[in-house]
């Protein structure tokens, strides 16, 4: 029982209180019992934890319900994760336009990290695709795995100056 009440519950029970406070949710009253929900969010999406939530337990919990390393939990996390890249890169939710290009970077290197997980699972013959070995997936895997955090760091240190530079030169 409690298996499917956290997962639909928690988020159900989330939903319900933003939605029954949605026209004073800005106030100060409702900024100190829920902005831990929708504080980052600019005004419009204070809704956006619910779907992130709804994006967290669909990866982690849904793909149970397929055989572990089956093509088609690879292949449904993949359309899980494309869905969640193509509706941040639409709506960009978020306050800082750093964290929605962080947020964006996450959900692509998730996509990625998936593909890679495909071409593992995807026998290919080293007769006819030569490059296409384990080699190459490790190797794909690790640079973009490897390139997120770097490209983070730099969008973070780059906001940062230019936040800098626009309060004390600009």
């Amino acid at each position: 029982f409690c298996v499917f009440l956290y997962p639909i519950g928690i988020p159900f029970t989330f939903g319900f209180l933003l939605f029954k406070q949605r026209d004073q949710i800005h106030d100060a009253i409702n900024k100190m019992k829920y902005g831990f929900l929708f504080k980052d969010y600019a005004l419009t999406y204070f809704f956006w934890e619910i779907f992130d939530l709804m994006r967290k337990i669909s990866l982690s919990g849904a793909l149970v319900f397929f055989n572990p390393g089956s093509l088609a939990q690879i292949i449904t996390a993949l359309l899980i994760g494309l869905f969640a890249f193509e509706l941040q890169m639409r709506i960009m939710p978020y306050d800082n336009m750093t964290a929605n290009y962080v947020q964006a970077l996450s959900f692509f290197c998730i996509f990625m990290t998936l593909f890679g997980a495909l071409l593992m699972k995807v026998n290919i013959d080293p007769a006819t695709d030569p490059g296409l070995g384990p080699s190459f997936c490790n190797t794909f895997l690790v640079l973009v795995n490897s390139m997120m955090p770097i490209l983070c760091i730099y969008l973070t240190a780059y906001s940062i100056a230019y936040d800098f530079y626009m309060t004390s030169l600009g």
